[in-house]
Formats: C-alpha cells, structure tokens, sequence
C-alpha cells in the first residue's frame, strides 16, 4: 500500500521504501565538512570496493540485506555516462559513491539517488547529511528534486535524510492479508 502517511501513524504495518525529496537548490546550502569532496568517477573500478563497504554494513546489521544494496556495475555505468556519478572523498582517500539518474519520480522532475554510499572508515563520523548537500552542488538544475528511496527502518539514512533537508513524501506498506 502506498501512503503519505508518517512512519508513526501506522505501527501496525511493516514499513518498505520511502521516498524522500527537496528541491536541489534547497539542499545546497547545508554545510559540507572540510576534507568531504565528489570527484566524477571515471570508471567502475572502485565498485568492488563498494560491494565490500555494503558487506561490512551487513555484517554489522543483518537485516540490511533486505533494505538496501549497491546498485548494479551496469547502473554504475549508466551514471557515469550521465556524468551524475561521483567518488566520494573524505580525508585524502576513496570513501564512497554519490550519483544520480535523471528521471520523473512520482511525478516529480528528479534527479534519482542511484547511490549514496559511505564506505566503513567515513561511517558514523556524521556525513550522511552533508554527503547529499554535496551531491546537490555538483547536480545541474537547482529547479529538479534530489529525490530517492530508503527503507522505512533504516533510521540511520532517514535521520542523515531528514537532517539534510529532504522531506518525507510516502512509501511504501506491507498490510496483512485478511
């Protein structure tokens, strides 16, 4: 079932993928620490990279499987070639990917997450919020929505989320069969 509805309202429900959105330009403003940069990524050689820091989040939480997972070497691609993808980095070295595809979502002219993603050493050191402020000022319509999707229970994206600026709009509900 879809619905705008809160988290909060329906604690009966098991909670999917929401989706949450803000006006590009909007975000580019949330301060981005010293030493966090995006670099166009050039190429998919860092995606092993990538798949080791989504195992070591599943390692350490296992139902992180079922909520989330690196998207595809050919979608890395895809990005790349729209010149939305990015190397994150963070105190001289590689620690993640940011990008984007450009599409409607949910009727909104978007710009899509397709990955943001914090390898190990960058984790719980505060920069999920400031990973899509960055993003947002290497996006090139301030008018379109950095617009993505993250699992009801992942409280640690949804906070990172919310604390950039991005707005809760729906998602997704698993609903008893009668």
């Amino acid at each position: 079932v879809w619905s705008p509805a809160p988290l909060t309202d329906w604690a009966d429900l098991d909670p999917d993928r929401r989706v949450l959105a803000a006006p590009v330009g909007d975000l580019r403003g949330y301060p981005v620490p010293d030493g966090l940069t995006l670099t166009p990524t050039p190429d998919t050689s860092r995606y092993a990279d990538a798949q080791a820091a989504y195992d070591a989040v599943d390692a350490d939480h296992p139902h992180h499987p079922h909520e989330a997972r690196l998207l595809s070497a050919e979608d890395l691609q895809e990005c790349i070639d729209a010149g939305t993808m990015f190397d994150v980095h963070w105190r001289g070295g590689w620690a993640g990917y940011a990008g984007t595809l450009s599409s409607p979502q949910l009727g909104l002219d978007a710009q899509v997450v397709q990955e943001l993603l914090l390898a190990p050493r960058a984790r719980a050191q505060g920069l999920g919020a400031a990973l899509s402020a960055l993003l947002a000022r290497h996006l090139p319509d301030p008018v379109q929505v950095l617009s993505g999707t993250i699992h009801g229970r992942n409280r640690g994206a949804l906070s990172a989320a919310h604390r950039a600026g991005r707005h809760d709009v729906g998602g997704w509900w698993w609903a008893p069969l009668p």
